[in-house]
């Protein structure tokens, strides 16, 4: 989990669509999501993204906010609506 960094003034919101596990506890990948935003899009995310929310407490379906990687469908920073209210769209 990132330290906590400024929320941006405009986060997107979506909610998770998939959440991938590396298998085993020696396993040298980090786990990885798909992101599906309100208007239809489908944005990954990686562990190492996640700023207030454990990557083992994520659940399908959970709505998140989150910041993009300007031209990529990734996102860059993702935040839990449910532990910041002021995310919620």
């Amino acid at each position: 989990m990132k330290l906590p960094e400024p929320i941006p003034a405009t986060p997107s919101h979506g909610r998770i669509k998939r959440i991938v596990r590396p298998e085993g506890p020696s396993h040298p990948q980090q786990g990885y999501g798909i992101i599906s935003t309100f208007d239809g899009r489908d944005v990954i995310f990686e562990e190492s993204g996640l700023v207030n929310v454990e990557f083992s407490q994520l659940e399908v379906d959970r709505e998140v906010a989150f910041v993009e990687v300007p031209g990529m469908a990734r996102a860059r920073s993702v935040w839990s609506t449910q532990l910041i209210p002021e995310c919620a769209p």
